[in-house]
């Protein structure tokens, strides 16, 4: 992945979007601490340990096995990944050596989330299955509901670790998707958020602070919005910022640990790096996007 740091400070300059790194990137993972940057690319066995600031490469991890198809930090220490494989990995960052194998229980390219707290991790398989693993407990993994299918079945934690956010199909054809919050998923209470509908979901994301929730969607047949990101509120589900810049499907989403800012990774060899300044200004004076 080759790191284009003038085109970096030329597009911040002019509060659009910021491309830090190029390749066939389809996951990404920001620390806690925001001090590493994860991404996997595409057909990739490894996963780049890259410095934020500067985009240059700290380290890989080998996971040797499998390809890895998802990842999320737990700590600034640990980080997991998924693959085709049913199992979850966890991985000791600063040793680059395996910690744990957390055991999952179906076969193909899988989602996962971690919670704040990294005592949980949210699995999505398609075909719509969520298991939630607790890290304490392995063996207890639970799995939601009623959880509709979706063609590119994301998932993300609160802040709380109290809540999910998964992509689902609102009919049988496909034809549209909105992004449903689970209000507790010890009690499997679903709702859906806001009004919101979108072709086809590819990614989300939701704020530190929890106010925020970040959609990444497909709008075949809308040139000029034909990838996009959507910021929402966490509350209501009210649209607060649409952005536009990829040439490809958008693949993953991470704030950033003030959540100002908001990192996709695409299928068009780009990472972007957006400005949630308007999106945090309607909140603040109370103003929505019609």
């Amino acid at each position: 992945m080759k790191v284009h740091r003038q085109i970096a400070g030329l597009l911040a300059t002019l509060s659009v979007a910021t491309a830090i790194a190029a390749g066939l990137t389809h996951a990404l993972a920001l620390s806690p601490d925001g001090k590493t940057l994860a991404l996997a690319g595409s057909g990739s066995r490894k996963i780049e340990l890259r410095e934020p600031a500067t985009g240059r490469l700290a380290g890989e991890i080998d996971s040797r096995r499998d390809y890895v198809w998802s990842i999320a930090f737990a700590t600034p220490d640990r980080l997991f990944s998924s693959g085709a494989g049913p199992n979850v990995t966890g991985w000791d960052v600063p040793r680059r050596r395996v910690e744990r194998e957390v055991p999952g229980r179906f076969e193909g390219p899988n989602w996962i989330a971690a919670s704040p707290d990294g005592k949980r991790i949210a699995q999505r398989f398609p075909g719509g299955v969520v298991t939630i693993h607790d890290l304490d407990a392995p063996e207890q993994a639970r799995e939601l509901s009623d959880v509709a299918n979706a063609l590119m079945p994301s998932v993300a934690f609160s802040p709380d670790g109290r809540r999910i956010a998964y992509a689902s199909d609102l009919d049988p054809d496909k034809s549209a998707a909105t992004c449903i919050l689970i209000d507790d998923f010890e009690t499997q209470q679903a709702k859906r958020l806001g009004e919101e509908a979108f072709v086809l979901i590819s990614a989300l994301a939701w704020s530190p602070d929890g106010r925020l929730i970040a959609v990444a969607s497909e709008n075949p047949g809308e040139p000029d919005t034909a990838r996009v990101v959507t910021i929402l509120s966490a509350a209501t589900g009210t649209r607060l910022q649409v952005m536009s810049g990829h040439a490809d499907m958008i693949r993953d989403l991470a704030f950033t640990p003030d959540g100002t800012k908001l990192l996709s990774a695409s299928q068009d060899t780009t990472l972007l790096l957006w400005d949630l300044a308007a999106a945090l200004e309607k909140l603040r004076t109370g103003r929505a996007e019609q």
